[in-house]
């Protein structure tokens, strides 16, 4: 019985801590919100879908801070117009900031990565300072492909398209092509 309430006690402290939106009625103008989505976010962070755009089933959107709410401030989740986020895939801001332009597509099992820590030596990974460089922009247009991962501070241009599988570690220019580990021009679109 102690483990059923400790559980009950735990659920009803996160929905405090956390403003938890399941539900497509939470986002005013988004088609659709799977109700299987997993939408956190701290008060302080914002979290925005765009009228028309479809967040699919087993998608995480984490708009949150990871250790300062002063850091918080512009840390963020912003969906554009009219696009669609797939099965399973990972935003997660962790003090940094993911925006996404309108008519973008992002396929299955993608990350989107808006933070990171330092890698210092003799410094534990939790006391690792946060580094600079860590918010995703997404470019109008623009198409990820299946399991792509997006690495904090990269700019993705206009009309980018990123292949399948790739991790990208620095910006993309604008109706370019990139694949591979990590991901390299492959050529623009014509």
């Amino acid at each position: 019985m102690f483990g059923f309430t400790f559980a009950k006690h735990l659920v009803g402290r996160l929905r405090e801590e956390y403003a938890l939106c399941c539900r497509p009625y939470a986002f005013p103008g988004a088609e659709r919100v799977h109700r299987s989505a997993i939408v956190l976010r701290d008060p302080w962070c914002e979290l925005s879908i765009g009228e028309g755009s479809t967040v699919e089933h087993g998608t995480i959107l984490l708009a949150r801070n990871e250790r300062h709410e002063s850091m918080a401030i512009n840390s963020h989740i912003r969906i554009g117009r009219n696009c669609y986020i797939g099965q399973y895939n990972n935003l997660r801001t962790g003090g940094g900031a993911i925006d996404i332009g309108d008519e973008v597509y992002i396929a299955q099992f993608v990350s989107l990565i808006a933070s990171g820590h330092g890698i210092a030596a003799g410094v534990p990974m939790r006391l690792q300072p946060i580094p600079e460089k860590r918010n995703v922009r997404i470019g109008n247009s623009a198409w990820i492909g299946v399991g792509a991962t997006v690495l904090p501070g990269v700019t993705i241009g206009e009309g980018a398209v990123i292949g399948a599988g790739a991790v990208v570690t620095k910006d993309v220019p604008p109706q370019a092509i990139v694949g591979g580990v990590p991901a390299a021009l492959i050529h623009y679109r014509t």
